[in-house]
């Protein structure tokens, strides 16, 4: 029972005893055994399972990145606004201190004249 020979169907020898087509892939190095329909089924099944697993898994760390980088975003959002906030009072700061001088320089300019009034006042009822 050698190559090709019609009795052993596992060499792939047709009936008339000729070699078997090398296309069929039946022997050799890169022998592929048929699969049968209900073991293709399952294996498919199994594939569809998996392949909804790894959907689901990948569905899942994609909501996870998308939460994590929207958690950077609003910290890095927050800090520029307390930056911001920061800016504005350093930048009102001086200006607010001149206006509040102004009013204390104008509060002395009134007691000083009140004091000058009573001043001349009194050098007046002196006379």
């Amino acid at each position: 029972m050698g190559y090709g020979h019609p009795s052993n169907p596992n060499m792939g020898g047709g009936q008339d005893g000729s070699a078997p087509d090398a296309h069929d892939h039946l022997s050799g190095y890169d022998t592929v055994k048929p699969y049968d329909d209900d073991d293709y089924a399952a294996v498919a099944v199994a594939q569809q399972a998996l392949r909804d697993s790894i959907v689901v898994q990948i569905t899942d760390l994609q909501a996870q990145r998308v939460a994590y980088i929207n958690t950077v975003l609003d910290m890095r959002k927050d800090r520029l606004n307390e930056i911001h906030e920061d800016n504005l009072l350093k930048i009102e700061a001086p200006f607010d201190l001149q206006l509040d001088l102004l009013e204390e320089e104008v509060s002395d300019i009134n007691q000083a004249m009140t004091h000058a009034v009573a001043d001349a006042t009194a050098a007046f009822t002196d006379l």
